[in-house]
């Protein structure tokens, strides 16, 4: 939810350009990495144990891409003042 409302209010923060535009892309790639191998999770109730380390792995995908987001958007934000 954090990093949907951040690709929302990004470019719309006063029609400033992104200090870091690739940390966006880089941002959308890890939250999709890291939804799909959550949503791996499902195989490891179908016996899938080896599965158990891709989940593991997802919150750090996401937790990039929070970063990723909001470094872009504290950058757009200080460079204002």
């Amino acid at each position: 939810m954090w990093a949907r409302m951040t690709f929302r209010l990004i470019p719309v923060l006063e029609d400033r350009a992104l200090p870091w535009p690739r940390l966006r892309a880089v941002a959308l790639w890890a939250l999709a990495a890291g939804v799909v191998l959550r949503s791996a999770e499902a195989l490891l109730g179908l016996g899938w144990g080896w599965m158990a380390p891709a989940v593991a792995l997802s919150g750090l995908f996401v937790w990039a891409a929070v970063l990723c987001a909001g470094t872009n958007l504290l950058g757009a934000v200080v460079r204002r003042y």
